[in-house]
């Protein structure tokens, strides 16, 4: 990540990373708190691996419901259809943030 940030900046070109939302309702339930504490533990790895690079980090990590995954037999991380608007429109979001 730190090398993608050196390459694009060094290009005169804004880096956005994102976090992707997660299942952590379901992550709750098989693995309790733990799950949610070593999600944040991780984030803040990255956040910290970032901080001096004058980045956007977007943490949609525990922005959504169990409701947003489209999983039918086994919990995973895809995203239905209100999942990835949600995504989509918080990426935008920071997009227009930049041009203003």
């Amino acid at each position: 990540m730190v090398e993608l940030v050196e390459i694009y900046q060094g290009d005169g070109i804004d880096v956005i990373f994102y976090i992707s939302p997660i299942d952590y309702q379901i992550g709750e339930h098989y693995f309790e708190e733990q799950f949610s504490e070593q999600v944040v533990q991780n984030i803040a790895v990255i956040t910290a691996t970032l901080q001096e690079k004058d980045v956007i980090l977007l943490d949609l990590s525990f922005s959504l419901t169990s409701d947003f995954f489209d999983w039918i037999r086994y919990p995973n991380e895809h995203l239905n259809e209100h999942g990835r608007n949600f995504v989509a429109e918080q990426l935008l979001q920071e997009l227009n943030h930049l041009q203003n």
